[in-house]
């Protein structure tokens, strides 16, 4: 009842901020590979006066957020969300590539959070904040496990971001620039657990060509099967997580490296071909892959469908076939 509360609370803030309406943005993407398939949309108002909310569904999880400005370079946020199913991605454990349900269970979260955005500079920001939240796991879990997240937590995060970004390209999280984040986040409750995450890309076009690179550092301490880092997928929304050639989540490291490459040539306005390659090394994981896909334009619709193929390791050679659908619609 709490968490519906909340985010009931949080709904009539976005919808006594909408009457100062200034600009409009809604996105829309549908994310498919074999077994599932996850849409994500999200409604963002930004007013004239700087104020800011956003509504939108990704996967199972709903979440609304607020922004103010306070002072010159600084602005409040607040987000509520809520996952009533398969949070964690814990419907969906894989085991060699191959997917595990002997170790898939139920489980939900909710969670609050509220910090401050600071810009320290023409290119860098500073964003601090505090959360408190619940993880609801299922029966069909271990005991210790649903013993572990029994209680409620609390949590502070830092995140710190350098960006030299002259163009972006969202749905296909492409920039021409640079770009460099820390993520630091401590978590105490029952038991404590924290993670640290450092990640890198870049982008540049060069003629029909645009060349792209991602890196991520992760590592953590007191983590298990609910709070260790998700990382797989082919999709390029991913960013610095994606795997091509494995599965969302494939993979529940507590600590390693992923290093993502590409380039995408341009055959006209409205088509291009793209090739990947991503390498990752965790405790127990050593895996290459690679991916091509095709991107069309048309009707204000972006379709990307492609096929990838896991290039090493011990696991299952498989071919992961995956596709994603976009649109964004824009007002003032």
């Amino acid at each position: 009842m709490g968490c519906k509360a909340a985010f009931a609370a949080c709904l009539l803030v976005v919808t006594a901020s909408a009457r100062a309406s200034d600009m409009r943005l809604g996105t829309g993407l549908l994310l498919i590979e074999p077994g599932q398939a996850a849409p994500a949309i999200e409604l963002r108002d930004t007013a004239a006066n700087g104020n800011a909310w956003s509504v939108g569904i990704s996967g199972w999880t709903i979440g609304a957020a607020i922004e103010r400005p306070v002072e010159r370079g600084r602005r409040f946020l607040a987000s509520v969300s809520i996952t009533p199913y398969n949070a964690n991605s814990s419907r969906r454990i894989y085991r060699d590539g191959v997917r595990a349900r002997d170790l898939e269970y139920d489980s939900g979260a909710y969670a609050l959070r509220a910090g401050m955005r600071i810009r320290a500079g023409e290119h860098s920001t500073t964003e601090v904040s505090a959360s408190i939240g619940r993880q609801v796991i299922g029966k069909r879990a271990p005991v210790g496990l649903r013993d572990a997240w029994r209680s409620p937590y609390a949590g502070l995060s830092w995140s710190q971001r350098y960006r030299r970004v002259s163009a972006e390209d969202p749905f296909a999280n492409r920039i021409h620039g640079f770009e460099l984040q820390s993520l630091a986040e401590v978590y105490g409750g029952k038991r404590t657990w924290s993670r640290l995450t450092l990640s890198e890309s870049a982008g540049r076009p060069a003629g029909r060509l645009h060349l792209r690179q991602t890196a991520t550092i992760f590592a953590g301490r007191g983590l298990d099967r609910v709070s260790a880092f998700s990382i797989g997928g082919s999709w390029d929304v991913l960013g610095a997580t994606a795997v091509y050639g494995s599965h969302y989540a494939e993979y529940r490291p507590v600590r390693g490296i992923v290093l993502n490459g590409g380039a995408d040539y341009a055959m006209g306005r409205s088509c291009e071909v793209g090739a990947r390659l991503s390498v990752v090394r965790a405790p127990s994981i050593t895996r290459q892959g690679a991916a091509l896909q095709t991107t069309l334009r048309a009707a204000g619709l972006r379709f990307t469908a492609g096929a990838a193929v896991p290039l090493g390791g011990e696991g299952e050679k498989h071919t992961i076939v995956y596709a994603m659908v976009s649109a964004a619609r824009f007002e003032r």
